[in-house]
């Protein structure tokens, strides 16, 4: 509960203490008037580990770029749509995760899961007890699809002498989530048909998140920013903590579209005991668009 305090309320304030101490800038250019960005990204995963846990059971797997090869065995990208009026600004972010591995386990013991799924729906010839030596087919999967929704606020902006301008965005926003984990067996069991089960349980959170933008504009083409978050259970008590930071730059195009290119750090941990429990670390880089209106 400490935890959670300090990561919704104490850190927010300390951000609104820092933005009232630094001098304010104002853009007439802009004032009064909404501006729109799309922003869609895909995340290219240079290493993705996942930790997928269900009903007691845990495998770990790590997927390296050549993984991503193929989407349907791991994906990861985004969508954000953004608007700002003066110093302040609404958006909204939906991002996805998906991953799985297989792989063959020889002498695997038999969880006690699964070894009462097989005594109870396969009715074995005698009882088959927990922790026997069988050669199982294992499939692992983790997906995380989070959609926020918050409002940030430009507590400073400065301009240097050659035009270039320098800003601090603090940020709050809600989260939804649906999180899911799989694993699905195919075991050899001796004088036993081979016995396929499949273990799934999702669960949809709610989280709080806050977040702080630094960001460089310059007279030219190129802009950068680097976005930090930090995301903790906001009206449950299980494990649900997650961190993002993204430092990116932007070409633009022109004054309505830009390319963005970045590098992309994301940390998930969640768990409800003992049913369901998923953790992700994901090191990408990060590539998209950015289109105002």
């Amino acid at each position: 509960m400490k935890k959670i305090i300090i990561r919704s309320v104490i850190l927010p304030c300390l951000l609104g203490l820092f933005g009232l101490l630094l001098p304010q800038y104002a853009d007439a250019q802009y004032a009064d008037t909404w501006r729109f960005k799309v922003s869609p990204k895909l995340l290219i995963p240079f290493n993705l580990k996942s930790d997928v846990s269900v009903q007691g059971i845990t495998e770990t797997f790590e997927l390296g770029l050549s993984d991503f090869v193929s989407l349907d065995q791991a994906f990861s990208g985004g969508f954000r749509l953004e608007g700002r009026r003066n110093d302040w600004g609404l958006f909204a972010d939906l991002s996805f995760t998906y991953a799985e591995d297989t792989r063959l386990a020889q002498n695997y013991p038999l969880p006690p899961t699964l070894a009462l799924i097989i005594n109870s729906r396969f009715n074995p010839p005698s009882p088959v007890p927990a922790g026997t030596p069988v050669t199982a087919g294992i499939l692992a999967s983790g997906s995380a699809l989070s959609l926020e929704f918050g409002v940030l606020y430009r507590l400073w902006e400065a301009e240097a002498t050659n035009g270039n301008r320098y800003f601090a965005e603090p940020l709050a926003a809600v989260r939804f989530s649906s999180l899911k984990s799989e694993l699905d067996f195919e075991l050899d069991l001796a004088g036993i048909p081979v016995v396929r089960t499949n273990l799934n349980v999702s669960d949809s959170p709610l989280k709080s998140v806050i977040g702080l933008n630094l960001g460089l504009e310059t007279t030219g083409r190129w802009s950068a920013a680097l976005l930090t978050t930090v995301g903790a259970s906001l009206i449950s008590q299980e494990d649900h903590f997650s961190f993002r930071i993204s430092p990116q730059a932007a070409y633009a195009f022109n004054p309505n579209l830009a390319l963005t290119l970045g590098y992309d750090f994301r940390y998930l941990n969640y768990e409800r005991s003992p049913n369901i429990g998923l953790t992700q670390k994901q090191h990408a880089l990060s590539i998209g668009l950015s289109a105002g209106f």
